[in-house]
């Protein structure tokens, strides 16, 4: 991502967690003012309790207008809502390889017969009968099928990734969060290093 991108990313992250602190700050103090005006109603103390339950109202105000303000943050979790603000189009173009199609041969109009991926039919990478790969772009999300005669050039201009032993959808899930995780907490380009290590 380009750093206008990464710039975005970062203040829409930042915004959903201080968010979520915030509201979680304030369900904490929430709590304690019930079991402090549990005490207090057994108590003769009755003007502090009082003050306690306005205290609890105008806490409940802020609670529902920081959910009504921003019910779309309550979607997610801390992970989603990396994917969610990571999500970018002008990516480093790091790919993971997800796994292979057989061809289908296919008859045109013209009566010309034409290959192309049959889709219908997921085989794992190292399988012989692979005639394409699908490749996944860690930061869009978006996806390239790419002919086995091309497969050296596209992974000569790229940087991708293979998930060894892992399954290569989880393994995905788990580059992708590292990489927007690393974004957050450090520098692009230690998000990137990270990612390489990854690399079999």
């Amino acid at each position: 991502m380009n750093d206008y991108d990464l710039k975005y990313f970062k203040k829409y992250f930042s915004k959903w967690k201080n968010v979520m602190i915030n509201y979680n700050n304030l369900k904490s103090k929430k709590i304690n003012l019930k079991s402090e005006i549990k005490e207090l109603e057994e108590n003769d103390l009755i003007q502090k309790y009082l003050k306690k339950k306005e205290q609890l109202n105008s806490l409940n105000d802020r609670i529902t207008q920081i959910r009504r303000e921003n019910g779309r943050e309550f979607l997610f979790d801390e992970n989603k809502a990396l994917i969610q603000y990571g999500f970018n189009i002008n990516t480093n173009k790091i790919y993971v390889c997800l796994g292979g199609y057989p061809k289908r041969r296919i008859v045109s109009d013209d009566m010309q017969i034409k290959s192309e991926p049959d889709m219908d039919k997921y085989l794992p990478i190292e399988s012989n009968e692979a005639v394409y790969r699908i490749y996944a772009d860690i930061e869009s999300n978006d996806t390239e099928v790419i002919a086995k005669i091309e497969w050296n050039e596209f992974e000569n201009d790229n940087t991708v990734l293979f998930p060894g032993k892992e399954e290569p959808f989880e393994f995905f899930r788990r580059v992708r969060l590292l990489f927007f995780k690393n974004c957050i907490e450090n520098t692009q380009e230690e998000a990137i290093a990270k990612v390489l290590e990854l690399k079999k």
